[in-house]
C-alpha cells in the first residue's frame, strides 16, 4: 500500500539500511526490456530510468545536483570493462534479469558497486600514476571530475526516489498549504543527500506553481544567500535543473520523426518553471539562477527559432491545389511535418513570454492564419465542384479541418466540419432528384 506523505516525510529522518524492505514500486516509469539483449545493456537501461530525475544531457548548470547522461555512459563502460569480473557479472544478473528485480535489490547492487568503486576513487586521490591511468580509462579528465558526484548519485538512489514519490503523493493536492506542510516537515541525513532528493521531488511536481508559492512563503529576502540560508536553495537549484532538463528535450528532437507531444510538453513545462522563477519566486535578476535561467532561454531560443520559418511552406505544401491529375493523394510525410510545425508553433506561442520568442512566434502565428484563411477558401470552393468525385479533395478537406482547429480553435474547425458536411449532404440530394 502507498505511504502517506507524512510516512514519506518521516522515511527521510533515517538512511536506508542495506537489508531494508521496501514495498512500493518505482514512481518513474520503467520502459518493458526485450530478454534477448545483453544483461549488461538492460541493467543499464534500468538504471538510466531510475536516475531518470537527475539525469542531463549537457553538462548541469548547477553543480553536484545531477549528472551528464555521457558521463554516465563512459563510466559504466568503463566499470563493464575494467572492474572486477564476478562483481559486474553479479550487478549485471541482478539489475539485467528478464524479471524487472524490485527496488531493494537495486539498490543493494548499486551500493555495492559503489563500494567497490570508491575505494579505487579515493585511493587515486594521493597517487599521480594511478589518477593519471583512470582518467584515461574512464573517458578523459571531465568524466574523472564528476566520478565522486556520480558515486554520491547512485549512493543516494532510495532518496531521490523517495522524493519523486512524495511529490506523485503530493500531486493530488490542489492548495499551497499542503506543500508548505511538506517542507517545513522534510528532514534530510544530510545536504548531499538534501541536494539530490529536492531534485527528484522537483521533478515529480506536476504543479509546480503550488511548490513555488509554498518555498516563497517561507523566504523573505530573495537574494542568494538569504534564499540558501533559509534552507531553501537547494529546491531553486532542482527548479533551473528541471528547466535545463526541458531545453535539452527541445533540443534534442529533430527531424520528421521527432515527438511533438514531448517537445509541445518540455515547452509547457519549462515557460511554469521559468514563470515560477521569475514571478512566484519573485527572484531578482541578479541572483545566479536567473542568470542560469536566462542561459536556458536563449538556448530554447536557438532551438525553436529556425522551426517557425517552414510552418508557413509546409502548409501550403499539403494544401496547395491539384494541377490537373498530377496528384491523387496528400504524402503522409508532408502532412506529418506541417502538423509538427503547427503544434510546435501552438505550444511555443502559449509559453512565448518565458521564451524570449515573442516576435518570431507572432509573425509565423499571423503568417500561417492568413494563409490557411486563403487556402481553406479555396479548398471548399473546389470541394463543392468534385465532392463525391475526388479523394484528394476529400483529403485536403479534412487535413485543412485539422490544420484550423490547431490554429484557430475548436470552435473554428467545428464550423468547418459543418460546412463541409453541408455540402456532401446537398450533393447527395442534388442526385437524388436527377
Amino acid at each position: 500500500m502507498p505511504r502517506t506523505p507524512l510516512e514519506q516525510l518521516a522515511s527521510l529522518n533515517v538512511y536506508r539500511s542495506k537489508d531494508e524492505t521496501r514495498s512500493n514500486e518505482s514512481a518513474t516509469p520503467r520502459a518493458e526490456m526485450t530478454p534477448q539483449k545483453p544483461s549488461n545493456e538492460v541493467a543499464f537501461e534500468r538504471l538510466v530510468s531510475r536516475l531518470g530525475p537527475v539525469l542531463t544531457d549537457s553538462a548541469p548548470l548547477i553543480e553536484n545536483t545531477s549528472l551528464s547522461r555521457d558521463h554516465l555512459h563512459k563510466f559504466w563502460d568503463w566499470a563493464q570493462r575494467d572492474l572486477e569480473p564476478d562483481t559486474i557479472a553479479e550487478l549485471n544478473e541482478t539489475l539485467g534479469a528478464d524479471n524487472a528485480p524490485n527496488e531493494r535489490d537495486i539498490d543493494n547492487a548499486v551500493r555495492d558497486l559503489v563500494s567497490t568503486i570508491a575505494p579505487l576513487i579515493n585511493g587515486a586521490q594521493d597517487d599521480d600514476e594511478l589518477k593519471r591511468r583512470l582518467t584515461i580509462q574512464i573517458g578523459g579528465h571531465d568524466v574523472f571530475e564528476t566520478v565522486e558526484v556520480l558515486l554520491m548519485v547512485l549512493n543516494y538512489l532510495p532518496f531521490i526516489q523517495s522524493g519523486y514519490m512524495l511529490a506523485s503523493e503530493l500531486n493530488t493536492a490542489e492548495d499551497v498549504e499542503t506543500f508548505s506542510y511538506a517542507l517545513e516537515h522534510s528532514q534530510f541525513p544530510s545536504d548531499e543527500t538534501k541536494k539530490f532528493w529536492c531534485v527528484g521531488f522537483v521533478a515529480g511536481v506536476a504543479k509546480i506553481e503550488l511548490l513555488a508559492n509554498a518555498i516563497a512563503t517561507h523566504i523573505f529576502d530573495k537574494n542568494d544567500s538569504s534564499v540558501r540560508s533559509t534552507g531553501y536553495g537547494e529546491y531553486v537549484d532542482a527548479f533551473i535543473i528541471e528547466a535545463q532538463k526541458q531545453i535539452e528535450v527541445i533540443e534534442r528532437q529533430s527531424g520528421i520523426f521527432r515527438d511533438v507531444d514531448l517537445i509541445c510538453r518540455a515547452i509547457s513545462r519549462f515557460h511554469h518553471v521559468a514563470r515560477c522563477l521569475q514571478f512566484n519566486l519573485d527572484l531578482p535578476k541578479s541572483t545566479l539562477w536567473v542568470r542560469q535561467l536566462e542561459q536556458l532561454t536563449s538556448r530554447a531560443a536557438s532551438a525553436l527559432n529556425g522551426r517557425f520559418g517552414e510552418v508557413v511552406s509546409e502548409v501550403n505544401k499539403v494544401l496547395r491545389p491539384a494541377q490537373g491529375t498530377s496528384r491523387t493523394s496528400i504524402d503522409p510525410n508532408e502532412v506529418l511535418q506541417a502538423y509538427n510545425g503547427l503544434y510546435i508553433l501552438a505550444a511555443t506561442r502559449a509559453a512565448r513570454e518565458s521564451l524570449a520568442l515573442n516576435a518570431a512566434v507572432e509573425r509565423a502565428w499571423r503568417e500561417v492564419g492568413r494563409a490557411l484563411e486563403v487556402m481553406v477558401d479555396r479548398i471548399f470552393e473546389h470541394y463543392k465542384l468534385v465532392v463525391g468525385g475526388d479523394p484528394f479533395a476529400a483529403a485536403q478537406v479534412d487535413v485543412a479541418i485539422k490544420f484550423c482547429s490547431i490554429r484557430f480553435g475548436d470552435d473554428y474547425a467545428a464550423v468547418l466540419k459543418r460546412n463541409k458536411l453541408n455540402i456532401e449532404q446537398r450533393a447527395m440530394r442534388q442526385q437524388v432528384t436527377h
